[in-house]
């Protein structure tokens, strides 16, 4: 994650002191209207569409459960349990250290994270914590812009011969496995407190392993809806 750099005395933790309050039914209802619908869901195979489809009580409750847990500082104990659908990265016969692994997750994990990431997100940019350069992973921006870029300085390059360097980095298990201490340090460089440190972090290493393994060997067409699994 790029960040402009911040001296200790520039950060402060009261920027985040709603970080951890209850999530109010106003922003439940917006994350939930403007969640991604029929995705594959967690163990409980309780999908996003039921909870958009419930009525207000039954999400007041779910809601209730959410916040208990924020308040608590302790995830749900069904929230560890992780269901893995490994796709083949390559096409042909798949290879072991070459497949892409999918992570359904519980719904209310999802909305839960999902609530205090924008929490987070909505101080970093309003404190400009985040470089404008920052391109992955980031609300209303795309790596379509600084791609194009590359390719339009290449094609100049071999327009008007002219010599050009460039330098690609892929960084192993960048997005899918992030080591627990890398977001620790970014977290805590940030200024995040440690009660919204330690919750985060709280999800990390503490799965429960699966009891059956699933593996496909097959691609499944882009626009198609993956098939749930069970762990």
């Amino acid at each position: 994650m790029h960040s402009k750099p911040n001296t200790a005395e520039s950060v402060t933790e009261s920027w985040y002191d709603h970080v951890m309050l209850p999530f109010s039914k106003q922003e439940w209802d917006k994350r939930l209207r403007i969640k991604k619908k029929n995705t594959a869901p967690g163990h409980s195979q309780v999908r996003v569409d039921h909870l958009a489809a419930a009525p207000e009580s039954a999400n007041r409750k779910i809601r209730a459960l959410c916040n208990m847990s924020v308040l608590s500082g302790v995830p749900v104990d069904m929230w560890l349990t992780e269901l893995i659908w490994k796709l083949p990265k390559d096409p042909g016969t798949p290879k072991i250290d070459r497949l892409r692994p999918l992570k359904f997750l519980e719904i209310t994990r999802k909305m839960t994270q999902g609530l205090l990431k924008n929490r987070l997100s909505e101080v970093w940019f309003r404190e400009e914590l985040i470089s404008p350069e920052q391109f992955g992973s980031m609300p209303d921006m795309s790596t379509f812009q600084p791609a194009l870029i590359k390719r339009m300085v290449a094609e100049d390059a071999m327009h008007y011969n002219k010599n050009m360097f460039a330098l690609d980095e892929d960084l192993t298990k960048g997005f899918d496995k992030v080591e627990s201490w890398v977001k620790d340090a970014a977290l805590r460089r940030f200024g995040v407190p440690d009660k919204a440190r330690n919750y985060l972090l709280a999800f990390d290493g503490q799965q429960e392993p699966s009891h059956h393994s699933i593996r496909t060997y097959r691609r499944i067409p882009r626009r198609s809806r993956l098939p749930s699994a069970r762990l």
